[in-house]
């Protein structure tokens, strides 16, 4: 069995709402595979990281695969009016009974802004 992220990574904007974040379950279909999907909320605030329940909303579920191969669950995101440079945070997918694993990131993009080449900055002429 292994299971998997659909995606490396994930880019979303704040305006979007939510983000829809999927899992590959392959390998023995025949049985029911509980799969923990969850966002890393560390609760450190460093520049670039986002925050959860300010920037989205934290994420803890149960995924219970059976036949199918692909379930997805939307983490919902907190708009602001603050002008940010993108910021990320991290979901993580465990097997119930541990043999299987994987991380993934998710990029937040201010609403407020264009960017050019994930810059803030350089948008400031």
């Amino acid at each position: 069995m292994s299971i998997e992220f659909s995606r490396a990574d994930y880019t979303a904007r704040e305006a979007d709402m939510s983000v829809e974040i999927c899992v590959n379950l392959t390998g023995d279909l025949d049985r029911v595979v509980q799969v923990q999907l969850s966002t890393l909320d560390n609760g450190t605030v460093l520049p670039g990281l986002a925050i959860p329940d300010i920037d989205y909303q934290s994420l803890s579920t149960t995924l219970d695969f059976g036949e199918e191969g692909l379930m997805c669950r939307m983490v919902q995101l907190i708009p602001d009016l603050f002008l940010e440079n993108v910021e990320i945070f991290m979901a993580s997918i465990v097997s119930v009974d541990a043999t299987a694993s994987d991380r993934t990131t998710v990029s937040l993009l201010d609403s407020n802004r264009e960017f050019k080449n994930n810059c803030l900055a350089c948008d400031l002429n």
